[in-house]
């Protein structure tokens, strides 16, 4: 398998304006990061927290990535590129650090490498 299995990993959360979303999971599924799950969200917080984190409207889309923990750089410098995530109002990307996953199937699929064929 081309994955080593033992790799961490973390789970990479995007948050952009409404309809974005498809987007960031192209940009990951282009470095080959598969597993992605998108959402709609609705923002709660006080104008003036919203306001800090650069996130004026309240309508987003989140888009949650399982990725290897080496990879994490690479992805949070690509979106950060595609999407002009380093301007106020564009949106936001952060990971954390998934502590335990159950079992090694589970990392299989979540590491993209779930039901690859031995070449």
């Amino acid at each position: 398998m081309g994955t080593n299995m033992s790799n961490k990993m973390k789970l990479l959360v995007t948050i952009v304006e409404r309809g974005l979303g498809g987007q960031v999971i192209a940009a990951c599924e282009e470095e080959h990061q598969s597993f992605n799950l998108s959402f709609l969200g609705r923002g709660t917080a006080q104008s003036r927290i919203l306001e800090y984190l650069g996130l004026g409207e309240v309508e987003k889309d989140i888009v949650m990535s399982f990725v290897p923990e080496d990879f994490t750089a690479l992805m949070l410098n690509k979106l950060n590129r595609t999407f002009a995530l380093d301007n106020a109002g564009n949106g936001i990307a952060f990971t954390i650090p998934i502590r335990s996953v159950g079992g090694p199937i589970t990392l299989g699929m979540l590491s993209g490498i779930y039901g690859e064929k031995e070449q």
